[in-house]
């Protein structure tokens, strides 16, 4: 980024476990995450990136574009149960 500073952080994950759909853009085609698997990786680890104070509005935003039973079985698969029950808690649900 040349017009600011920036940091950048890389998270290495298991791509093929990850709720995902391939989306094209002006720049090629990217892997983007669900609302549903965007919501749990935000609420298992809030404080990545520096931006504690933004999760939790984007958790209440994405909530409830959720499909509630993916969200559900998305936890139990990825054994994310803890950061479901955050989801919900800071959404209000």
């Amino acid at each position: 980024m040349v017009d600011r500073g920036a940091l950048h952080r890389f998270v290495r994950r298991d791509t093929e476990a990850l709720d995902a759909e391939r989306v094209e853009t002006p720049l090629g085609p990217a892997l983007v995450t669900t609302p549903e698997q965007t919501v749990l990786d935000l609420a298992r680890r809030p404080e990545l990136g520096n931006a504690e104070t933004k999760v939790r509005p984007a958790i209440e935003t994405l909530y409830y574009r959720c499909d509630s039973a993916r969200l559900a079985q998305l936890a139990t698969d990825q054994r994310l149960g803890a950061a479901l029950r955050r989801a919900k808690d800071w959404a209000g649900a």
